[in-house]
């Protein structure tokens, strides 16, 4: 999601899936495939919510 300011001063939002966003030839989407990056979640628990 973002959020956009228009000329006549009004806020636009967008929705944009990530399915959208990235290529499916893209180099993340082959490297997602291979790590599991769950553990990622155990490193920054702590950190605050999301």
């Amino acid at each position: 999601m973002f959020r956009k300011q228009t000329m006549i001063g009004r806020s636009q939002m967008g929705f944009y899936s990530l399915e959208d966003l990235v290529p499916q030839d893209h180099l993340l989407r082959h490297i997602d495939q291979y790590v599991d990056f769950e553990f990622i979640y155990d490193l920054v628990r702590d950190k605050g919510h999301l």
